[in-house]
Order: structure tokens, then C-alpha cells, then sequence
């Protein structure tokens, strides 16, 4: 009976009157601590690696629209040339290509560049409804994004202005 006793002392770990159990006790709460300690590294390891991932992805998309916003632009400075030359169906075809990269990804203002210059093409060709169409779209498209005040919304108003005087 001494020595079961004198195991049971032996096996509990006493700080002033407090007892904390057994050694097998503290064994398990260390190794809980461990695991929860582990668990949470490998989470945050995780969390890392997903912002990690994002980021890629993110400077992927970010380039993708820089190449695409330089190709629209491209674009639309031979359509202006054209343009400039009165050569309206291959402008179009330019303009029309361009606009199309701008909607690829969402480059609101490349898109309201793209229609303006369509709507002009379609003013100087006397298809007044067709403009107009135009450049309602792309007023409305700048008023979502509160745009309204830059300049290109104003001279988007104007042409819509000239158009209604025309009719």
C-alpha cells in the first residue's frame, strides 16, 4: 500500500497546494499543445501560400490588361489615321477590334474611347441613329462609374447635343 501510494506522489507534481495531476497529464496537455501549436503553423503556411498564389494571379491579370490596354491603343491610333484619311470601313474594323479587347477586360474608358470614335464615324456618315446609340451607350457607361465630369463625358454630351440639333 506504501508503494502505491508513493507511486501515486511520485507520478502527481505538486506546486505549493495545487495538484496538476499526473505526469501522464501533463504529457498529453504538452502534446495537445504541440499539435495545436502544429496546427496552427501549418495553417498559417497555408494562408501564406494562398496570398502567395493571389498575388501571382494578380500580377498575371494586371500585365494581360497593361498588354491588352497597349494593343486597343495601338489600335486606335491606325484607326485615327485612317480615319484622318477618310478610310471610315477600315477605321471601323479598328475601332471595332479595339473596342472589343477594351470589353475583354473591362476597360471602361477604352470602351467609351471606342464607341465615341464609332459614333463619330457613324455622324460623319450621316447615321445619325446609329451615333446617337453610340454615344448614349457610352455616356451611360461613364455616368455608372461617376465619371460624368471628365472630359470625355462632355464631349460625348456635345455630340449627343449636335445630333438632336441636326434632326
Amino acid at each position: 500500500m506504501k508503494n502505491k501510494e508513493k507511486d501515486k506522489k511520485e507520478n502527481n507534481i505538486h506546486l505549493g497546494f495545487q495538484d496538476f495531476g499526473s505526469r501522464q497529464d501533463l504529457e498529453n496537455m504538452k502534446k495537445n499543445r504541440f499539435n495545436k501549436e502544429t496546427t496552427i503553423d501549418r495553417d498559417r503556411e497555408e494562408l501564406i501560400n494562398n496570398v502567395k498564389k493571389l498575388l501571382e494571379e494578380s500580377k498575371k491579370r494586371i500585365k494581360k490588361y497593361e498588354e491588352r490596354t497597349i494593343q486597343a491603343n495601338s489600335l486606335r491610333k491606325k484607326g485615327m489615321i485612317l480615319h484622318d484619311q477618310k478610310d471610315f470601313k477600315g477605321a471601323t474594323e479598328l475601332y471595332l477590334e479595339g473596342l472589343q479587347l477594351c470589353q475583354e477586360i473591362g476597360n471602361i474608358v477604352g470602351i467609351v474611347t471606342f464607341l465615341d470614335d464609332l459614333g463619330t464615324i457613324d455622324l460623319y456618315s450621316k447615321n445619325y441613329t446609329a451615333a446617337l446609340q453610340k454615344y448614349n451607350e457610352a455616356y451611360s457607361l461613364l455616368s455608372q462609374e461617376g465619371l460624368e465630369d471628365i472630359s470625355l463625358a462632355q464631349t460625348i454630351l456635345r455630340n449627343i447635343q449636335h445630333i438632336n440639333e441636326i434632326k
